[in-house]
């Protein structure tokens, strides 16, 4: 240690520790200059390919972490599909209404005939039938 007489002022301020230096933020062009020297030595390329597979996945897995956390606070009401389905106080066309009313009365009138399958004419099949024109 320096010893210096009472009266003199400090104009430098002697480091404590030189080793001991600022950590700098790293920027993402050193980044990737290292990742790029390191991926360059090695040699095999099965290794640099599982190693890309897998600074891929988890770049990807922290993106959609912060996107979730991003809108973690709102509210998404679900999408209201406009549909054409009838309501029951919905008036009929009237000719839909007068064809089913016919085809009411029609089923009526054929529930309540006797034997109406006896009447019917058998129906005629041609059973020579050929291929050849």
């Amino acid at each position: 240690m320096l010893q210096r007489p009472m009266g003199t002022e400090i104009v430098e301020e002697s480091p404590k520790n030189p080793t001991v230096q600022k950590l700098k933020k790293p920027n993402l062009a050193e980044i990737s200059k290292r990742l790029k020297n390191i991926l360059t030595r090695i040699k095999r390329p099965k290794i640099v390919t599982v190693i890309i597979l897998f600074m891929t996945i988890v770049l990807f897995s922290i993106a959609l972490n912060v996107l979730s956390k991003k809108n973690a606070g709102e509210v998404v009401a679900p999408p209201v599909f406009n549909t054409n389905s009838p309501s029951p106080e919905a008036s009929q066309d009237p000719s839909t209404e007068n064809i089913a009313q016919r085809v009411k009365i029609y089923n009526e009138k054929l529930n309540n005939l006797k034997n109406f399958n006896q009447d019917l004419p058998k129906p005629i099949v041609d059973l020579a039938i050929s291929f050849k024109e």
